[in-house]
């Protein structure tokens, strides 16, 4: 309103509210292009950009500990405690790769070593990272980095000191209940906690410090960086279990290599990247969905249709599946949930978990790997790290959720609270805001951390490789309706273009991965389509499927609990015309050259369903209009459900096909500190 009255009056004053300034702040946050002509639509109502980033340059955003983000926590602390709750945090710590390039800027050097006006470092150095400490509210919704410090190389006593002035500085400001701190696998990280009296090498002993200002433990949880030294080790090394089973990274490649011979994949994520990961070592998501449930379950029915290739996959299977649940324990987002390990930690849930804990444990313990010529237990080799990770995580999340419960400060936890992720995606933020750059120098890393904090973003356009010169806009093209060409394509449906299925026959892999899509379709239809006769031609009550009869239980070596799933079985009609669509599609030659493709397939696909008279009990629901029968209807449905999953399967399998080195050339640009 504030804007209406100044632009109908004409009227415009220095003075601006509290409301208007904010509104100000986001929308130039979000976009300065769309700023500039909101600002020049309301007749210059709107202060000038420069304006709103003036009212942020009187707060220091220089390394070291910001005073602002501490009072502004500490007074959202004390209106929660007037409400009767105590916010409790988690700290994260990395570092970010800079670019080595030393500025002056504004009567000041950029570039060099900082760690907030100390003396004990020579600023002479060039800086190679920001070290960055970010606070995580446990029982709330919001995250804040709370300082930062540009470092060439910090020795785990240094980072140890560090990190004792931060907690007392919080603790002085108000801010006591920080319980965890987590990092990375960096030797040096292990070393900061150490020298504050953390043992993280041990399972025996409680993995925490105490705090420098409350004496209370703060304990040391990690997952991400964890799971991923398990995938390494169980890429690299033949693992064995309690019985003696060989655990064998040869049966995931066996997986994907009839995945992608058969062009089909039996409801798995995992693909010839996950295999292939050397380029993509930093990605968690790649170790997660190896070590997965759906590969486990996978493993198992591979087992069972070709005993040959995957002999003694089992084993393989129950790893799997057993850093798949910890994995979950450690990474639950949601308060609620069907399955056991993946919801919040609560007074109700956490004994079982304590158990199930205590049986992951005992198989981790019981797990040995072949290094050189020597059996060895695996937490007795060089690469225990990741293993001892896991283990670690497990203990301290449940000590922490044990700790708040019996002190009444929390009424569930998400572990993903504790995660490296808030930082990650801090640091996304900050590369992001560098537009082609994605490697920042110091002073494009103290602007992107005062402007991400402050909530200002300025994109200006004047900043590309030219300038608009006159008010010439792009003519705009209005959207003209296509004509279908039916007869074109009635023409080109019965002009066949197949190889015929030379080589090709069903078997029992492929039949249940249609079943198994077929589920899939019903599931969708019953969503879209409302009418009752046709949703009872698509389920069946026979449970032929193997692999949906083995997705819909969960059966592991701790947990006999039965959970049965959502899957559908589809009925016997379904299957038969996602069976003839998908011999059509294979077909069909230059699936990627033609137009049309999906209509092609579908006109194609029905000429040969219709005359099989399926779907009988709809015969009595034919109306007047061929169009508006509810037959041709529902196996138009079905048919262009199932050609749009495998072409855009199809699609996806070509993509992955091209081996990916952008990741890979991108780490080595940024971390050479280019």
């Amino acid at each position: 309103m504030e804007m209406f009255k100044k632009c109908l009056t004409n009227k415009i004053t220095p003075e601006y509210s509290t409301e208007l300034k904010k509104f100000a702040c986001t929308l130039l946050f979000y976009s300065t292009p769309a700023y500039k002509f909101i600002r020049e639509s309301f007749n210059n109502t709107l202060p000038h950009p420069q304006t709103v980033r003036r009212w942020f340059s009187k707060v220091n955003f220089s390394p070291g500990i910001n005073k602002s983000i501490l009072i502004n926590i500490k007074n959202m602390i004390e209106s929660e405690r007037s409400k009767d709750k105590e916010l409790q945090f988690g700290m994260q710590v990395d570092e970010m790769s800079l670019k080595k390039e030393i500025e002056f800027k504004h009567g000041e050097w950029y570039g060099l070593v900082d760690i907030g006006g100390s003396n004990n470092t020579d600023k002479s150095e060039d800086a190679s990272y920001a070290l960055v400490f970010m606070l995580v509210c446990l029982n709330g919704h919001f995250k804040i980095p709370i300082a930062y410090y540009f470092v060439r190389s910090l020795s785990g006593e240094a980072r140890a000191n560090i990190l004792k002035e931060l907690l007392i500085t919080l603790h002085e400001n108000g801010i006591s209940d920080v319980r965890s701190i987590t990092f990375d696998g960096a030797a040096t990280n292990s070393a900061m906690v150490s020298y504050l009296g953390a043992n993280i090498k041990s399972i025996n002993e409680d993995c925490f410090f105490e705090h420098p200002g409350t004496q209370e433990p703060v304990y040391v949880p990690d997952a991400c960086h964890a799971l991923k030294l398990v995938r390494n080790t169980f890429h690299k090394f033949l693992i064995y279990d309690r019985e003696n089973n060989v655990i064998r990274w040869s049966h995931l490649l066996n997986l994907v290599e009839i995945q992608e011979r058969e062009e089909f994949h039996p409801a798995t994520k995992i693909r010839r990247r996950h295999v292939c990961f050397q380029n993509e070592k930093m990605k968690v998501k790649l170790a997660a969905q190896v070590l997965s449930e759906s590969v486990a379950k996978a493993l198992l029915y591979m087992e069972k249709r070709l005993p040959n290739q995957f002999s003694g996959a089992s084993s393989t299977s129950i790893f799997c599946q057993t850093f798949n649940d910890c994995f979950d324990i450690l990474n639950s987002r949601r308060p609620c949930g069907k399955n056991v390990f993946q919801k919040a930690i609560t007074r109700e849930n956490i004994v079982e978990l304590e158990k199930k804990v205590f049986d992951f444990i005992e198989y981790i313990k019981s797990l040995r790997i072949l290094e050189g010529n020597t059996i060895k237990p695996i937490l007795e080799s060089s690469r225990k790290i990741g293993f001892l990770g896991i283990i670690v995580g497990m203990q301290s999340v449940l000590k922490i959720s044990n700790y708040l419960f019996t002190n009444n400060l929390i009424t569930y936890v998400l572990t993903y609270k504790f995660s490296q992720d808030h930082l990650e995606t801090f640091f996304s933020s900050i590369r992001k805001m560098g537009g082609f750059c994605n490697n920042p120098t110091c002073y494009q890393f103290k602007s992107s951390y005062k402007k991400l904090v402050s909530h200002v973003n300025d994109i200006n356009v004047s900043n590309a490789n030219c300038i608009p010169q006159d008010d010439t806009s792009i003519l705009q093209i209005k959207k003209q309706k296509e004509e279908m060409d039916l007869q074109n394509l009635l023409n080109a449906a019965c002009d066949h273009d197949y190889d015929g299925m030379k080589g090709w026959a069903w078997n029992e892999y492929r039949l249940d991965i249609v079943t198994y899509i077929a589920g899939f379709i019903v599931k969708t239809l019953q969503k879209t389509n409302h009418c009752k006769m046709c949703l009872d031609t698509l389920q069946s009550k026979e449970k032929k499927c193997e692999l949906i009869n083995l997705k819909n239980r969960k059966f592991n070596k701790f947990n006999d609990e039965r959970h049965i799933s959502g899957l559908i079985f589809p009925s016997e009609d379904v299957i038969i015309v996602c069976k003839i669509a998908e011999q059509v599609l294979r077909n069909t030659n230059n699936v990627f050259a033609k137009n049309k493709i999906l209509d092609f397939l579908i006109i194609t696909a029905r000429k040969q369903i219709l005359p099989l008279h399926l779907f009988k009990q709809l015969d009595l629901a034919v109306s007047k209009r061929v169009l508006s029968d509810h037959k041709f209807e529902l196996i138009n449905q079905i048919l262009k459900k199932y050609f749009t999953i495998r072409l855009q399967h199809k699609s996806k399998s070509l993509r992955d096909t091209i081996p990916r080195i952008r990741t890979h050339f991108n780490r080595l640009v940024v971390f050479k500190n280019q």
